[in-house]
């Protein structure tokens, strides 16, 4: 097995560069990735073919880096159809406050989301990585989010941890989580073990299906929620809050067993690297 957890993200042109809400160029996202390859983790990323020229030039300055490219929106065509048949019900519409949110109007969005456990179960069938961690591929905004060690290790050997921004101990209306887009976990970091992703994949696959056979449907956000309510012997939840520093993206400095013994020369390194990416 290696020692430190796989990484595991994706990238999928879902048009958002036009959206005149929650706008974002797939240059930012790249930008945010390359940080994020400034670790030595090993990483596995999932994506189009149309940007194979990008990441070609990402992996010959990290070698352990795996590029997966796998047309997701004509495999899953038909749940793409369904997610979006709910967004556009005006039914669904008329109970929801903030509309312009992505996950009531890109399908295609939603359905990134609902395969990052999928993604990671695909990765691990050619690793020997025992944890890994979804990240996601905008993550790193910032330098400073990086560890100083350059390395991420989890602080929990085994199950499955999730972050939490709300207490799941009162009684939760899902419908009014929903439409209030309401968030108790955070989607955009994830780690198990090996052995706990199909739990999730499979929990995740069943939400998804239950919120749809009800003419709801959100992100992954909500569809974790529900995975963190039915498994509560096997999934953790760790409160976190946003970090003065951090932001919320906080995990590889605050859930980072690495960072305590992060060398004088790691420091130094890390330093160098993001030099050398402004010099770029």
């Amino acid at each position: 097995m290696t020692n430190l957890p796989l990484i595991v993200t994706a990238f999928y042109d879902i048009g958002r560069s036009q959206w005149q809400h929650y706008q974002r160029s797939s240059d930012r996202y790249f930008d945010c990735f390359e940080r994020l390859c400034l670790l030595k983790n090993d990483i596995v990323v999932f994506s189009q073919p149309q940007f194979r020229e990008r990441f070609e030039v990402i992996r010959r300055r990290k070698p352990n880096l795996t590029v997966v490219y796998d047309d997701i929106f004509k495999r899953h065509a038909t749940l793409l159809e369904r997610i979006r048949r709910v967004q556009q019900d005006p039914a669904y519409r008329a109970g929801i406050g903030p509309i312009d949110s992505p996950e009531y109007n890109s399908a295609e969005y939603v359905l990134v989301n609902a395969l990052k456990s999928d993604f990671c179960c695909q990765a691990l069938a050619g690793a020997g990585h025992e944890q890994v961690a979804w990240i996601d591929f905008g993550y790193l905004r910032k330098p400073r989010q990086l560890p100083r060690s350059r390395r991420w290790m989890s602080p929990w050997p085994t199950g499955v941890h999730f972050f939490g921004l709300r207490s799941l101990s009162e009684p939760i209306d899902l419908l009014q989580t929903i439409q209030t887009n309401t968030v108790y976990i955070q989607g955009c970091h994830l780690i198990a073990h090996r052995d706990d992703w199909p739990l999730l994949r499979d929990g995740v696959h069943a939400a998804l299906e239950e919120l749809l056979a009800k003419d709801w449907v959100d992100d992954d956000q909500t569809l974790l929620l529900m995975v963190a309510l039915k498994h509560p012997d096997r999934v953790t939840v760790h409160p976190n809050v946003e970090d003065p520093r951090f932001g919320w993206f906080n995990l590889f400095r605050r859930f980072n067993a690495a960072e305590a013994s992060a060398t004088l020369g790691e420091r130094v390194s890390l330093q160098v690297a993001l030099l050398a990416r402004r010099l770029r």
